[in-house]
Order: C-alpha cells, then structure tokens, then sequence
C-alpha cells in the first residue's frame, strides 16, 4: 500500500535531515528462561542494517521478552533470566541505543505532543542537524499544543513514531505495533512504518504476531521455532508457511492462562511455578528471599540519598518534572486539606481541654494560663507535627504513588529509560525534594490555622476573656525573646524533614514497582500509606526521646 493510499501525508525530503546511519544488531549466546522453562537458546543472530526485520511468533513465545533485551529494558529477576551478547555496530548495545515504540505507545500524558517530542530532542545524542519540534509533527501530521490524552488513536500511535524517530537512534524497536486494529488501521499503521524507515534509514525490528497485515513491507522475517528454542530466519519462498508454523506451534498446545502468564513477563513478576519442594527447601529459599529483599531495600535507601543530588541531563525538563512533583504536594487541594485539619486540631485540643478539665468550677481558674501555655507547647511541638505528618503521609503520598503507578503501568519510565535517561534523575529527585519542601510548608500551615481555631474555640467558652489573654499565654512557652523562631523550631523541623524523606522514599520505591494492572497500582498506594505511616511513627518516638529526654 501506498502513502498516499493509506491516507498519510507524504514527507519532505527538503525538511528531513538526520546524522545516523544504520547500524546491525548482533546476538550472539543468548538464553532466556522464564519460571525454569527455557525459550530461547541462540547461538547467533543478526539483524541487518537499515532493513525491517520481523520477529513473528505465536503467543508466549518470548518475543516481547526479547524485544526488551535489545532494547536493555529487561532487568532479571526471580521469574526471568537471560543471559546474551548484543552489539548494535560496533560496540556493546546498552539502555538508550534503540529507540522503542511501545505498544501501549508510553507517551508523556501530562505533556502536549510538542513536548513530548522535544524531550526526545533534548535528549538525543547528537544535538546538531535535526529537525525542529514543530517540523516532526508536520510531517506525521499530529497537532503539537493537543495534551497527548485529547489526541485520537491513531495520531497518538504517529506521535509514539514521530517521538522514537526525533531520538535519533540508529535502531528502532516496535512492539505490537498493529495489536487491536482493525485491517484498515493495521494497515495505515505499516504504511507509517514503511515511509519512516524510508525517510530515516533505521534498522527496524518489529515484534509481532500479526504477520498478515506487516509481512508487505519486511524486508526480513525471523521466526520463532518454539520447539527448538530459537530463532530461524524465513527464506523469501517460505514466507507463505508461516500460517501454517503458527497453526502447528506447540505453544498453541499450552493452556491459555500459562500463555498469558509469558506474555504478562514483559518486565513484571508474576506467581510461583508449578516445582513441587520440599518443606525445608522452601524455608531455605524464603529466608534467602527475605535477606535479599533486605539487602535491596537498604540498598534502594542508600540511592534515595545520593539521588537528593541534581543529575538532571536537561535542567529545563529536571524543573518540568520538579514542579509537577511539587503540584501533586503543595496543590491548592492540599492547603484546604490541611487548613481544615489545623482548624480540626486546634479546636479540639482547646475545646476538650477545658470542657473535661476535672472540678472545672475549683480548678480552671487556678491554672488557665498553664493550660494555654500547654496547649500552644503541645500543638506546636506533638500534635500538629505527629498528625500533619500522617495526614500528608496518606493523602499527598497516595497521590504522588497513583501519579508514578500511572506511569509505571503506562511505559513511561520504560520510555525514558529507552531515551537513555534514569527516571530516578528526574522523577526520585523530584519526588523527594517536594516532600522535603512541602512537609514543613503544609505542617506549619496547619499549625497556624489552628491557632486562629484554639483563639476562637477559647473565646467561644470564655467570653469574659479577650484575645489579649489567650495570645500571651498560648505562645508563653513558644516565643523566644529576640527570636524571629518559636522555641523548639529547629526540633519540629528536623522532624518534619525526616518525615518528608520517608514519605517521598516510599512513594517513589512502592510507585514505580513492576505493575500489570490498575490494582497494583491500587496496592502500591495501600503500601505506601501503611509503611509510610508506620515509619513517621517511628520518626517521632526517637525524636521525643531524644528532644524531650526522661528526667535523670
């Protein structure tokens, strides 16, 4: 089919410039296992260079699986282990070198297509001889200022394209590319892939089980022979088999829930296998499942400290995600949320106070001013820290986790771990400063809400006394003489940055775990509030040993 057939724009040739030059990739002792089961054993493989190649095979085969070992996205695993040597030209392939054309596209949602494609600009190689933002979109036909959530299906798919091809990448890796489309959209869709790779002259693989619709424009297919465990190149003349080795496939043989199981391994971790062991054995692998999650734990605090550190590769887009951060901390909603909890705190602790007061009639007299002054110490010392601590724990923290669950589950980080880039760099970094800087903010905000609130519940139960009287002994074991700090400032602020680390640690570590459907992302916000919550408990029981130690 042609462009102009499948309703696509054809491309300049006086706008398209581009520096890379194809590049083969080579496989070389590849092996891949998932659940003990061995799927691949390939001794060489070779992709040529400035062609398209597809991979085909039937479900459960490992061709997604593969797809991210060249792209460098596939981390082992209890589930999954690999083992390979992968060049792309002459040097050893790592994360960054092949562009990705997610299936689920991965595209940057809460960025316009503009942006999205000038953070594949920004963060190429090569920063010389290329097109502009504005001309990539002109010549996918995609409208640059639309928020990429607005855009139809189709010109999300282009975009994906158009942001892989702006990376300047000498190989591009599609994933499904026509999964879920109707024959007249497959269609448009291999169309675009054909006057891409025309255009840009990448190697291109393309991993797929829909070889009707893409076998028009390879220009080499590799199959994969499940039986042997590995992958074949299909002559010319043996194209026309392929119907037939998909239909006799013995992975067709398996149960549809195994097959689903490989498929869902792209990257994520799933169930137990079917190994029956011993009692004693599964004691042996759990402690040593427990020391290693422990290990990585302390390992994964240790980084949260180093990535406190800017390593922004592009300081326009470290304070792009830095402020998007700091909007789901210190959002409008947010300070409303904690006003109405100040209010909350500071009535009660007044109200309660002198309602419950034992012999109220004998004794509130006597020591209403020691009262005052023991409410304003408590509230800003205990109170206010302890529960304003928690409260941004379970609201603030749950938003930021949904946020990074969301991006998890969407192939962002995925995508920019394919544009070379450490979502740590960016997103950690991000995550954890606004918890450090809007904790203080937000705990200080309800404390001087609820002031006002402990001024007013007072007045409203002692109308003989006037403001006058509530100001100076509410704050008479606060105000430091010569101070513009109240007394134990500095204590209350270590707290609450201590308390801020611990939310942003959590939120960042639970928020970006492996995740394959909306209830993991659900149960990683669960996660977070509940350990988070636990750990700011913990905060404050050392700090008031500490800061308010017992009498020798």
């Amino acid at each position: 089919m042609s462009p102009s057939e499948s309703g696509v724009t054809p491309m300049s040739h006086d706008l398209v410039t581009t520096s890379v030059q194809p590049q083969p990739i080579e496989v070389r002792n590849l092996q891949l296992q998932v659940q003990q089961n061995t799927l691949i054993e390939q001794s060489e493989l070779r992709f040529l260079p400035g062609k398209i190649n597809l991979l085909l095979g039937p479900s459960g085969a490992g061709k997604s699986l593969l797809l991210r070992i060249l792209a460098g996205l596939l981390d082992e695993s209890p589930s999954v282990s690999w083992s390979a040597e992968i060049r792309i030209g002459d040097r050893p392939a790592r994360a960054g070198d092949a562009g990705v054309v997610f299936q689920s596209f991965a595209l940057f949602d809460e960025f316009s297509a503009e942006k999205n494609i000038r953070f594949a600009l920004d963060h190429r190689r090569q920063k010389w001889n290329h097109l502009s933002a504005g001309q990539w979109l002109e010549l996918f036909g995609v409208p640059g200022k639309t928020r990429t959530t607005l855009l139809s299906g189709g010109q999300r798919q282009r975009l994906a394209i158009a942001r892989t091809m702006a990376s300047d990448r000498p190989v591009v890796l599609f994933d499904e590319p026509t999964s879920g489309l109707d024959h007249a959209n497959a269609q448009r869709v291999a169309a675009w892939i054909r006057q891409s790779q025309q255009q840009f002259k990448q190697t291109s693989v393309i991993v797929t089980h829909d070889f009707e619709n893409l076998l028009g424009i390879a220009d080499h297919v590799f199959f994969f022979d499940v039986a042997e465990k590995r992958i074949i190149e299909l002559p010319r003349d043996e194209w026309s088999t392929i119907a037939e080795r998909l239909e006799r496939s013995p992975m067709l043989q398996k149960e549809p829930t195994e097959i689903g199981q490989l498929d869902a391994l792209s990257g994520t971790l799933i169930g137990n296998g079917n190994s029956v062991e011993s009692f004693g054995a599964k004691v042996r692998t759990s402690i040593a499942n427990f020391l290693d999650a422990t290990t990585w734990f302390v390992v994964e605090i240790l980084q949260s400290l180093l990535y406190l550190i800017p390593m922004w590769k592009s300081g326009l887009w470290g304070w792009r995600f830095q402020r998007q951060s700091l909007g789901l901390v210190i959002g409008p909603a947010n300070w409303f949320y904690m006003g109405i909890a100040g209010i909350i705190i500071g009535w009660i602790a007044t109200h309660f106070t002198f309602r419950f007061l034992p012999f109220r009639n004998y004794t509130e007299p006597l020591i209403i001013e020691n009262l005052l002054s023991a409410i304003g110490f408590a509230t800003y010392r205990i109170l206010v820290p302890i529960i304003g601590t928690i409260l941004v724990a379970a609201h603030c923290g749950a938003a930021v986790t949904a946020d990074l669950g969301g991006k998890k589950l969407s192939g962002q980080l995925d995508a920019m771990r394919s544009f070379g880039v450490s979502p740590r760099r960016y997103l950690q970094h991000s995550v954890v400063w606004s918890f450090l800087i809007g904790m203080p903010i937000l705990v200080f905000f309800a404390f001087f809400v609820g002031q006002t609130a402990s001024q007013i519940s007072f007045n409203f139960t002692h109308p003989e006394h006037g403001y006058s009287m509530w100001r100076q002994y509410y704050f008479n074991r606060l105000e430091l003489p010569n101070s513009w700090f109240y007394n134990g400032t500095w204590w209350t602020l270590s707290k609450l940055l201590c308390c801020g680390w611990v939310v942003g640690f959590f939120s960042y570590y639970f928020g970006t775990q492996d995740k394959i459907s909306q209830r993991d992302v659900s149960q990683a916000v669960t996660r977070t509030i509940l350990w988070s919550t636990i750990a700011i408990l913990i905060v404050h029981l050392i700090f008031a040993f500490w800061e308010f130690p017992l009498p020798g």
